[in-house]
């Protein structure tokens, strides 16, 4: 009986750690998108800013 309560902790503990792996990995693929994102558009600003005017 307790053998199969802490498999159970153990498993369940492992899958909550899985999730919040995938959860941190997307969180900096996006960081990652964004940052590139800022950075192209911090290299066509001043074109827009030209061609806005």
């Amino acid at each position: 009986m307790k053998k199969t309560i802490f498999g159970n902790v153990k498993m369940v503990a492992k899958a909550g750690s899985d999730k919040e792996r995938k959860l941190k990995s997307q969180i900096r693929k996006q960081k990652k998108l964004i940052k590139e994102l800022k950075n192209t558009i911090r290299i066509y600003a001043p074109y827009m800013k030209f061609s806005n005017e």
